[in-house]
Order: C-alpha cells, then structure tokens, then sequence
C-alpha cells in the first residue's frame, strides 16, 4: 500500500502457487491484478515458480516478479556478482 515515500505497490503471494491448478486463485489473482491497475499500483508477483505462472501473470498486466523461476535465494555477494555479470551482459559496444 501507500508509504510515506509514496511508493504504491501490491505484492502478489500465496496464490501465485495454485495458478493452473484452482480456478478461485486464479480469481483472486485477476481481481488484486485489476485492483491495483484501477489504483495505479505497481504489482510484484511472489513464488513465481513455473513457465504457466509467469505466462498467466503477464496476459493479466503483472509483469514484475521474483521466484524460483527466475533464480534460488541466493546469498549478497553472489546477488552483487550476478547484478554486475547482468549489467555487463547489457551493454552494447
């Protein structure tokens, strides 16, 4: 919700997991999806673990998100190495 930095986002969890498997997550997802545009929120997905997750969330407008998808927890100094091999991989030229 709303801080006092102003920052306007909605995290999306426990229901991410039941997505292709019940149709009230799936609601419910589609729902906080439609809550948060209509609120001009950002939306972050949580427990993104399968292709099918990720494909449902983008095709209902949340296209941030972090999971087992993407990467294991890992560790800050391997997140430090992995954000610096990222931005190298980036630059053109």
């Amino acid at each position: 919700m709303r801080s006092e930095s102003g920052v306007r986002r909605i995290c999306l969890a426990d229901a991410i997991l039941e997505i292709g498997v019940e149709e009230e997550s799936e609601a419910l997802t589609r729902a906080v999806i439609g809550l948060a545009s209509a609120l001009t929120f950002d939306v972050i997905a949580e427990g993104v673990e399968l292709n099918a997750h990720r494909c449902f969330l983008i095709e209902h407008g949340c296209t941030a998100g972090q999971g087992f998808l993407y990467s294991p927890a890992i560790a800050n100094d391997s997140f430090a190495e992995l954000l610096q091999q990222s931005s190298d991989a980036l630059r053109i030229g």
